[in-house]
C-alpha cells in the first residue's frame, strides 16, 4: 500500500529514433493480494519467535488510545489478513506496529523475514541478512520486485525494437 512513483527516462537520441508511441508502461490489474497469502507457511516456532512482548503490546494499545483521543500521531492495530499489507517501514524491526499479525489467544507478532521476502516478491532462494534488523531495513526500503520486473521487461522490449 505504499504509493511509489516509477519514472522511465529515455535518452533524447533514443527517443528521437524510437519515438514515444512505442513505449508502453505496463498495466497493473487484478485484485490486491491479501496479506494472509504470505503468512500461510509460517511455523509455530517462527510465530513464537516473532510474537511481541506483553510490555510492547500494552505500549501500542496505550499509545494508540492516546493518539486516537488527541486525533494525532500513529496508531497500532492488528492487520486484516484478508486485505493488502500496510506499509512496511525500514524501522519495522523496532516494534512492528505497521503490520502486526493477529494470533488467537496471544499477543500479535511481527512478520518474519521470510514473510517479508514473499510480500515484496523476492524469489525463494533470495539471500537476505541473517539478523532481523538489517533484513527489515532492506525490505522497508525495497520496491516490489514483480513491479520493477514488469517495467524493466517493457524497457528492454522498447529498446530492442
Amino acid at each position: 500500500r505504499r504509493v511509489r512513483c516509477f519514472m522511465v527516462c529515455i535518452r533524447e537520441d533514443i527517443w528521437n529514433e524510437k519515438g514515444q508511441a512505442d513505449f508502453n508502461f505496463p498495466v497493473f490489474d487484478g485484485e490486491p493480494i491479501p496479506l494472509g497469502t504470505v503468512t500461510i507457511n509460517t511455523t509455530e516456532a517462527e510465530a513464537e519467535e516473532y510474537t511481541i512482548s506483553d510490555r510492547l503490546w500494552q505500549g501500542h494499545i496505550n499509545r494508540t488510545a492516546r493518539n486516537i483521543e488527541r486525533n494525532t500521531g500513529f496508531t497500532a492495530h492488528e492487520a486484516d489478513l484478508g486485505r493488502p499489507s500496510n506499509t512496511i517501514a525500514a524501522r519495522y524491526g523496532k516494534d512492528g506496529k505497521e503490520c502486526l499479525i493477529p494470533q488467537a489467544g496471544q499477543n500479535p507478532r511481527k512478520l518474519t523475514r521470510d514473510e517479508c521476502r514473499r510480500l515484496f516478491g523476492y524469489p525463494e532462494g533470495f539471500i537476505m541478512p541473517v539478523a532481523k534488523t538489517p533484513a527489515y531495513k532492506q525490505f522497508g526500503n525495497s520496491v516490489v520486485v514483480p513491479v520493477v520486473t514488469m517495467i524493466s521487461e517493457n524497457i528492454i522490449e522498447y529498446l530492442g525494437r
